[in-house]
C-alpha cells in the first residue's frame, strides 16, 4: 500500500523554506571551506623559509600556489551557486517546473535549486536538484499530470510522472 505523501498549501511554504535554508547552509559550507583552504595555503607558503635548499623552497611554494588555485576555483564555483540560490524566491508558488519549484512525482519529491544532499522532513525525502541535472532537463516546464521519459543514470529510458508542482 502506498502512503499518501501530499502536503497542504501551508506546509508547502514551510517545506520550501527549509529546503532553501538547507541549500543555503550547504553553499555557505562550500564557501567557508574554500576560504579556509585559501588562507591555509597562504600561511603554509609564507611559513617555509628560504634555506640552503632553494629548490625545495621553490617546489613547496609552487605546490602551495597550485593548491591555492584549486581552492580559488572551488570558491568561485560556490559563489556561482550562491548567486543562483539568491535568485530563488522560496515563498513563490509555481505551476510549472522551474528553478525554485517543489515537484511531487511518482518517483519522489524534488526541490529545484542546486545539487545538495537530500533532506528528510517528517519522514519524506526531498532531493535537491540542480537545473543541470538530466532529470531536471526532462521535467523543465512540465506541470502536474504530465509525464515524460528521461534517461536514468544507468542509461535506460524511464518514465516519470509529475503529480504536482508547488
Amino acid at each position: 500500500m502506498s502512503e499518501d505523501k501530499s502536503i497542504g498549501h501551508h506546509d508547502v511554504s514551510l517545506i520550501k523554506q527549509r529546503l532553501y535554508d538547507h541549500c543555503r547552509a550547504y553553499v555557505e559550507h562550500l564557501i567557508n571551506t574554500a576560504q579556509a583552504g585559501i588562507k591555509e595555503s597562504q600561511v603554509a607558503a609564507s611559513q617555509e623559509g628560504k634555506s640552503s635548499a632553494g629548490d625545495k623552497f621553490e617546489t613547496h611554494r609552487a605546490m602551495m600556489h597550485l593548491q591555492m588555485e584549486g581552492f580559488i576555483r572551488r570558491l568561485e564555483s560556490a559563489e556561482s551557486l550562491e548567486r543562483k540560490l539568491n535568485a530563488i524566491k522560496p515563498k513563490k508558488q509555481f505551476c510549472r517546473v522551474e528553478s525554485g519549484s517543489l515537484i511531487e512525482t511518482d518517483r519522489g519529491w524534488y526541490y529545484v535549486s542546486l545539487s545538495a544532499n537530500p533532506l528528510v522532513i517528517e519522514g519524506v525525502k526531498y532531493i535537491c536538484l540542480s537545473t543541470e541535472a538530466p532529470i531536471y532537463r526532462s521535467l523543465a516546464g512540465g506541470q502536474g499530470g504530465e509525464g515524460m521519459e528521461w534517461i536514468a543514470p544507468d542509461g535506460e529510458e524511464e518514465w516519470i510522472e509529475i503529480l504536482a508542482v508547488y
